[in-house]
């Protein structure tokens, strides 16, 4: 598997290095090896300075060779000392934003175009750092951000970084709004977002973060096809870069979007292929993931024998490398297929088991659809003296969660069912896939 930028072990090959003295390069890709060489990499220095000579170096008298060569030290010690000044401004910013933050201040814009700039790169940062603690602190934080950046000139800049900061921001304000369930804001956003860094060009790189919440709020509105061909550009971005790692990311993302679409053939062949792009050992995990949804695919398609015997051969990944949840949806699944093969016995308590592990980590949604499954089991056993008890329950909690009109409507009927005595697995499976349309319980 090869190793790419973001691995301490990354340099440039002798074909990169080459594109970039002859002048070849993206934008991207210049900037990348620059900074490789700048952060110290004397090696990489060295064959630069080598390859200058062999590739780039024009035919000079003797005289001006001294001149040539210092142009090329020039350029070095300016992109050095940008890089430095940006370093220096980023730190001060970073304690600045602390400081203002703590005491309810509205920043005041810097005046040097690289504090301007880090201003802004730091107000997203903070954002960022904001998603899972404070979803308006961080919605306030990226509207800065995004006020900040759009008063940036780009001309003062290197290329495509305001662009990139621009594009970045905006679509971390449409996150926000996501998160903080305002949709029509998040989604003016997030075409703002798109719509400038189409206009002005962005790097792959800001793409690639922009594009994680976009397709999140694309998959939670069921518009797979519209996230699906977004990732397939990034995929493809990465695939070019031999990037095969974040290729394989991208590719789980677009089978686990194509397995909620129900589009099962797409899903297989983006599942698999994750599989065997993904390199294991820097994020077993994602493994685990893919190799869960392929088990629930084989469920799906009515291949409960080789899903049950693909869930318990893979038992060990769950338990090595998964989260509590992921060991709690492991008895889930095995309950599900135990019962899909018949072995109602055998998966009454493998549900209890996953139904205490899920609500115990809070997953409401999921425990509530797990109950639902083992009452299925408890109507085939005949034990139905808990049935009414455990789906009042159900409907209590996806009441109070504000589930949709088509999730309440379904557990409407069941409920009626229950007082009545008259619940069937039908009403049961109709209930729960209307629950699992929500987004709970179909994997991760």
């Amino acid at each position: 598997m090869a190793t790419n930028e973001h691995s301490a072990a990354w340099h440039p090959t002798a074909e990169a290095i080459a594109r970039f003295v002859a002048g070849r390069v993206s934008t991207d890709e210049r900037s990348r090896i620059l900074t490789h060489a700048l952060r110290g990499c004397a090696s990489c220095r060295e064959k630069l300075a080598r390859a200058s000579t062999l590739f780039g170096r024009p035919d000079l008298a003797p005289e001006a060779e001294d001149f040539y060569d210092a142009a090329i030290l020039r350029a070095f010690a300016t992109a050095k000392a940008f890089a430095n000044a940006l370093a220096l401004a980023r730190r001060e910013s970073k304690e600045e934003i602390a400081e203002t933050w703590g005491a309810e201040m509205m920043p005041l814009p810097k005046e040097e175009p690289i504090e301007r700039f880090a201003q802004a790169e730091g107000w997203l940062d903070w954002a960022r750092d904001q998603r899972r603690k404070s979803p308006k602190r961080g919605l306030l934080a990226a509207i800065l951000a995004s006020c900040l950046s759009d008063a940036l000139e780009p001309t003062e800049h290197p290329p495509q970084t305001v662009s990139d900061l621009r594009a970045e921001s905006w679509a971390e304000v449409g996150n926000f709004h996501r998160l903080l369930g305002n949709l029509r804001l998040a989604e003016g956003c997030f075409l703002k977002a798109l719509s400038g860094s189409e206009a002005e060009g962005v790097s792959f790189d800001a793409m690639a973060r922009m594009l994680e919440p976009v397709t999140a709020f694309l998959g939670e509105q069921r518009r797979y096809a519209e996230a699906d061909d977004l990732l397939a550009r990034l995929e493809g971005g990465y695939l070019e870069r031999k990037e095969f790692h974040l290729a394989g990311r991208t590719k789980l993302r677009r089978g686990l979007f194509a397995r909620r679409a129900t589009h099962v053939v797409e899903a297989q062949e983006h599942l698999s292929g994750a599989l065997r792009l993904l390199d294991r050992t820097r994020e077993p995990e994602l493994g685990l993931v893919a190799a869960h949804n392929l088990v629930l695919l084989a469920n799906d398609l009515g291949e409960h024998d080789v899903a049950l015997e693909a869930i318990r051969r893979s038992r060990p990944l769950y338990f090595a490398y998964g989260e509590p949840s992921d060991q709690a949806k492991y008895h889930q699944l095995e309950a599900k297929l135990l019962a899909s093969q018949g072995f109602f016995l055998g998966a009454e308590p493998a549900y209890r088991r996953a139904i205490r592990a899920l609500a115990d980590l809070g997953l409401k949604d999921d425990a509530a659809v797990a109950t639902l499954e083992l009452c299925a089991v408890w109507v085939r056993l005949g034990k139905t003296s808990d049935v009414k008890s455990e789906i009042e329950k159900v409907v209590r909690h996806f009441r109070a969660a504000c589930a949709g009109p088509e999730v309440l409507a379904a557990l409407g009927l069941l409920r009626k069912a229950a007082r009545a005595e008259a619940v069937t697995v039908a009403l049961l499976e109709q209930a729960t896939a209307a629950v699992e349309r929500r987004g709970a319980g179909r994997g991760r």
